[in-house]
């Protein structure tokens, strides 16, 4: 492992930064399209930047210690967008949250109801 690796794919990165250039990219995509587009066409903008596949894997598997994966904190961002638009009120689902469901779907279950 190099000496100054990246927080999130362990490649080589500069010692002033805790981001490779790749993944400070990805995540550059990520902040400029969140919550403007679906999941699907932001994985589609992720791919377009020419950065490797298996990369940007990697990039959207990556667990930051205590935040949950970079995919789940866009499952989380989507989910509470989506629940704020059909009326949930207080719906805070963090990428832990998503994690723990993806882990264990049981946990996804809600008895809570949507106000109209």
């Amino acid at each position: 492992m190099p000496l100054f690796a990246c927080a999130l794919c362990r490649q080589t990165r500069s010692p002033f930064k805790a981001f490779c250039g790749d993944c400070t990219a990805l995540f550059a995509v990520v902040k400029e399209n969140l919550g403007k587009v679906g999941l699907t066409q932001l994985i589609d903008a992720l791919l377009q930047t020419g950065i490797a596949k298996e990369k940007v894997k990697v990039f959207l598997e990556a667990d930051q210690p205590g935040r949950g994966s970079v995919l789940d904190q866009i499952t989380a961002t989507l989910t509470n967008d989506l629940a704020t638009g059909i009326g949930v009120k207080e719906c805070d689902m963090s990428a832990l949250d998503v994690q723990r469901i993806r882990k264990n779907p049981v946990f996804g279950s809600s008895t809570k109801p949507i106000d109209s």
